[in-house]
């Protein structure tokens, strides 16, 4: 559903103020120009099967993604966390850069010799200084980073992301401040505050419409994700499509009146393992012929999942207390091959500050070169090496506690999906009723 957006009646139809209200039969009764229009969006949810070099692409972007909302909102946290005599002096900062900078460029383009201000010296560039750090600042400063820091891997890696994904990521950091701003109590610290990211945790990946489409239906669908091509996807329904009822195909009032179909734009997001898309869509139709429908009160409990007015009860599945069993085994297996991870990394710790290359060797005997543990090994020496300048490496999660950890996840996963498949089913159930009663009076008229 959107805003409506209803169509203004011609001035020789207009009705005056001293007029009476028009009744519904007048209303259904008018012209289908004249019936008011209202916005359509949706954005129904596909799964995606991306082929090996799509999903290592994938996963490196929401790694990428993921780096860029954290320092984006490091920078916000040290711009709140300044005085207010330091925004003062940097205020001033930046108007006498910004004025600077405007007679310059009036100079350059008159041809005349420009020299600026002594107190614009101190102030290089407009990256230091003092301005809320909104989207639009940080998405031009995104391009100052990629230019002057182009050998940093975390910034190299962010320069093969696409533009348009990263300026979501900043607007969506943006619009989560300003939620947050106006929720929150003046001179109170308030909920909701926008938090860092873990590693592992998903990032949406968001394209305009423009940019991308989607074709096929079924087992052949696919969606085009711009740098990745063609991507196979499960479109079990179009995006389109119409959830009417009594939908008779062409002949349906709603979707004959449908109007400039277009495709807003698309989501990627992860779960897990599993990769889909959401693919939002937008058109006009005419409002619908308000119908009157018995209320229906519904009460949500503890020991009864819902009660209805009608003297319904639903009882709860209680599916986190069934999978309690398999969660505990899985968690256990998890947390015993992390446990060892860490006593293995407390070793080789304690054997380079001592020295000590046997019990390195030893560490790593049976380990693959190309292994995370060894990585982190060989990490930690050359930190040792260069005489530990900086922060000591961090010794990332081996396969096995990955897998471990992706089984966890995935027992999640499924607990969640059965609540939500239950709860759709219970609300089906309660609006059925109802569309029945309304059926049964409408035979007894």
């Amino acid at each position: 559903t959107g805003s409506n957006q209803s169509r203004a009646w011609p001035v020789s139809q207009r009705m005056d103020i001293t007029d009476a209200t028009p009744t519904d039969e007048a209303i259904e009764a008018a012209p289908a120009d004249l019936r008011a229009y209202r916005t359509v969006q949706r954005a129904p949810r596909f799964k995606l099967y991306p082929t090996e070099e799509q999903r290592t692409a994938l996963l490196a972007w929401e790694k990428s993604l993921r780096w860029l909302w954290n320092v984006c909102l490091e920078q916000t946290r040290m711009a709140r966390a300044r005085t207010r005599c330091d925004r003062q002096f940097l205020t001033a900062a930046t108007e006498k850069h910004s004025a600077a900078l405007k007679g310059a460029k009036a100079a350059e383009k008159a041809g005349v010799p420009f020299e600026a201000p002594p107190e614009t010296e101190t102030v290089e560039t407009p990256l230091g200084c003092w301005k809320w750090p909104d989207s639009l600042s940080q998405q031009r400063q995104l391009t100052e980073l990629q230019r002057e820091c182009a050998g940093v891997p975390a910034v190299a890696s962010l320069s093969s992301v696409p533009r348009y994904a990263k300026g979501a990521v900043v607007t969506a950091l943006e619009t989560a401040w300003k939620r947050y701003f106006a929720l929150r109590t003046p001179g109170e610290p308030g909920e909701g505050e926008p938090q860092f990211k873990r590693s592992g945790q998903s990032v949406p990946i968001e394209f305009a419409g423009v940019f991308t489409h989607f074709d096929g239906a079924g087992w052949k669908g696919s969606v085009y994700v711009p740098t990745l091509g063609d991507v196979k996807a499960n479109l079990h329904t179009s995006p389109f499509a119409c959830r009417r009822r009594e939908c008779e195909g062409d002949k349906c009032e709603v979707c004959a009146a449908r109007s400039a179909r277009k495709l807003t734009r698309i989501v990627i997001t992860r779960d897990v393992d599993e990769w889909f898309v959401a693919i939002a869509v937008s058109w006009s139709e005419p409002e619908p012929t308000p119908i009157t429908v018995p209320i229906v009160g519904v009460n949500r409990g503890i020991g009864i999942l819902a009660a209805t007015s009608t003297g319904e009860l639903f009882e709860g599945p209680r599916f986190v207390q069934r999978a309690q069993e398999q969660l505990e085994r899985k968690q256990a297996v998890a947390n015993r091959r992390a446990d060892a991870r860490h006593a293995r990394c407390e070793a080789v710790r304690r054997a380079v500050d001592a020295k000590n290359l046997d019990a390195i060797a030893a560490a790593l005997k049976g380990e693959s070169p190309k292994s995370e543990f060894t990585r982190w090994v060989n990490a930690m020496l050359r930190w040792d090496a260069e005489g530990r300048r900086g922060f000591a490496p961090r010794c990332g999660q081996g396969e096995n506690e990955k897998k471990a950890r992706e089984q966890v996840a995935k027992r999640h996963r499924k607990t969640r999906r059965q609540r939500e498949s239950h709860l759709h089913m219970v609300s089906r159930r309660i609006a059925d009723a109802a569309l029945r009663t309304i059926g049964s009076r409408l035979r007894a008229v």
